[in-house]
């Protein structure tokens, strides 16, 4: 990225990083006014808008422009999670909430993870706009999902979740008949 815009690596680590000061914001926002947000609604809208400053950042002509956008990802995806935290909380009982939270806060760290990792391959292999067209269809294309299937609407989540693993066994060799 540095290279691309032209900049000293500082300047660029600003500049990626400028989405923190976009969740700060979206954090005191959501904060203030969770009253009135219906909390399916802005999470399917945070995630949905935050698709346009991720495609748009396929465009960016110069670091201002990268930065304001990165901004703008911080405060949507900041939303987007603290609005799922606080349906969570609102969903489960005090016995489950803390599994919940955490199973959502390790998926959340997880997909950072892998995401920066696809990213880092896909910039190497199809260059910096293509990454940033992946990511915001991913984010649209897997909006609906997200929002529907974590629990559905008036549920109230009374049981910790399990999970289960399940495993094809191994193919049994070929053997000859006859």
């Amino acid at each position: 990225l540095a290279t691309h815009y032209g900049v000293a690596p500082a300047a660029m680590g600003v500049a990626v990083n400028a989405s923190t000061f976009g969740m700060a914001a979206s954090g005191l926002g959501v904060a203030l006014f969770s009253a009135r947000i219906n909390r399916r609604q802005g999470i399917m809208w945070s995630l949905l808008l935050l698709s346009v400053p991720t495609l748009l950042l396929a465009h960016a002509p110069d670091l201002t422009t990268f930065t304001a956008l990165r901004v703008a990802q911080g405060v949507l995806m900041a939303a987007a999670f603290t609005l799922t935290l606080a349906h969570l909380g609102e969903r489960c009982t005090q016995r489950v909430a803390a599994g919940a939270f955490a199973a959502y806060i390790t998926g959340n760290v997880a997909s950072n993870l892998i995401g920066r990792l696809f990213a880092a391959g896909l910039v190497d292999n199809f260059g910096l706009a293509t990454n940033f067209y992946v990511f915001a269809a991913l984010n649209a294309a897997f909006l609906e999902d997200g929002v529907h299937v974590a629990i559905p609407e008036g549920a109230v989540l009374t049981q910790p979740i399990q999970v289960v693993v399940v495993t094809m066994p191994e193919e049994a060799p070929a053997t000859r008949t006859g």
